[in-house]
């Protein structure tokens, strides 16, 4: 396999998309280019190369086929209910009347968007104080979006309640209803375009989940910049739970202890409104906090590749809390890592933490969505909460993964 090929592929998509390269394993990149190759008849992967080099639209088609959805109704959920409350006080001391501006990238197949305008509407908010922008790079998405049809796999919270207000079932699956998509702008975009901004009044809030942690730094940057521009100066930013590293060094700040993955400017010297006791102590009590670890005086001795070694060794020999503090360390020096948030799935099942293992191997699953074990652990998990259909789906997946693997 020509290194330069891969190369090219690999930088193609960092300028594009703003794909970490440092992040895309051969094997990965494999998986995306061999459907295109085959689909074009291309035996070569120097002819493909040069092919997504001087065509557009394959480029954009390899970027449809590379992009996948993973997403589901109230991911997150912690956020989404703060997002609602901050929204009710904003709208009642905004004066003159205005609607509320939220932009929701990447908005995917639409769970994420319809998922705020579900918890707007819940929470009294009517659907003329306010308007979602839903942005996403594949259009292939926002076409399933704008379907309004979900298949169970977009249930994937324990509390359905909101699929009885709002959905109708069919036997092809489950039919959003109407109301709830009148509030939602869809629309195509690429948030790392220096166009992007252009045109755009700013926006109250801005929820922009589990993205950054696949961007490299030149995209970070102009995504941040974008921000700067999008965000008014009273705004909120929401992130998603595992990116609270990736904002450090820009000029935003938790807006408390309680919310690290939502975000207001340093400079923003205006009232924030606080939710009373009764509302903090709700969200608390759903919300698991990310707090940044800290990384002991040893850690500095021990290379990368050692230190996640050690954990594992640690873990086998039943030392859970000193494998848990050495991976977690780990994290800290080298950024996300499947495999390290592998290992505290395995750490949090081996101590009886169930819900804690399951949302460790859900962050293994953003970062490597073909990670066999974490698909065969989740499926497990899923089995024992007596929840049948959700571990079957990472049964099927867990299958395909192998079938995958045993292909390359």
């Amino acid at each position: 396999m020509p290194e330069n090929d891969i190369t090219l592929i690999k930088t193609l998509l960092a300028e594009k998309i703003g794909a970490n390269a440092s992040s895309l394993g051969k094997n990965i990149l494999m998986q995306h280019i061999r459907p295109r190759m085959r689909a074009l008849g291309i035996h070569d992967l120097d002819v493909y190369a040069s092919l997504l080099v001087e065509s557009s639209k394959e480029l954009n088609d390899f970027i449809e086929h590379f992009v996948v959805p993973e997403t589901w109704f109230f991911r997150e959920k912690p956020a989404l209910i703060f997002l609602a409350q901050y929204a009710v006080k904003k709208i009642k001391k905004t004066l003159p009347k205005t609607p509320l501006r939220i932009l929701c990238l990447p908005c995917s197949t639409g769970e994420e968007a319809y998922s705020i305008v579900m918890a707007l509407f819940d929470e009294g908010i009517s659907p003329s104080d306010f308007v979602v922008d839903a942005v996403d790079i594949s259009k292939k998405s926002l076409i399933k979006a704008e379907s309004l049809l979900f298949g169970s796999n977009s249930f994937r919270d324990e509390d359905l309640a909101f699929r009885e207000r709002y959905f109708t079932k069919k036997a092809c699956g489950y039919v959003l209803d109407d109301k709830v998509a009148t509030p939602i702008h869809f629309m195509f975009g690429n948030i790392v375009d220096p166009q992007f901004a252009l045109h755009k009044k700013p926006y109250d809030i801005i929820i922009c989940r589990n993205l950054l942690i696949y961007f490299n730094q030149t995209a970070k940057k102009r995504t941040f910049h974008t921000f700067d521009k999008l965000l008014k100066p009273d705004g909120i930013l929401i992130l998603g739970q595992a990116e609270y590293d990736t904002i450090r060094p820009f000029p935003y700040v938790s807006i408390d202890a309680a919310h690290q993955s939502i975000y207001k400017r340093k400079d923003s010297s205006t009232f924030f409104p606080v939710p009373s006791t009764r509302e903090r102590k709700e969200i608390i009590a759903l919300e698991k906090e990310i707090s940044p670890p800290k990384i002991s005086s040893s850690v500095s001795r021990i290379s990368g590749e050692a230190l996640l070694s050690q954990a594992h060794r640690l873990a086998d020999s039943g030392k859970l809390e000193e494998a848990e503090k050495l991976s977690k360390d780990y994290l800290a020096l080298h950024g996300l890592d499947s495999q390290a948030y592998f290992l505290l799935g395995i750490i949090q099942h081996a101590a009886g933490h169930d819900i804690n293992a399951k949302e460790f191997f859900e962050k293994t699953l953003y970062l490597d969505p073909s990670h066999y074990e974490a698909l065969i652990y989740l499926s497990l998990l899923h089995q024992k909460l007596g929840e049948n259909q959700k571990a079957e789906l990472y049964r099927s997946r867990a299958s395909k993964a192998a079938k995958q693997k045993a292909n390359k």
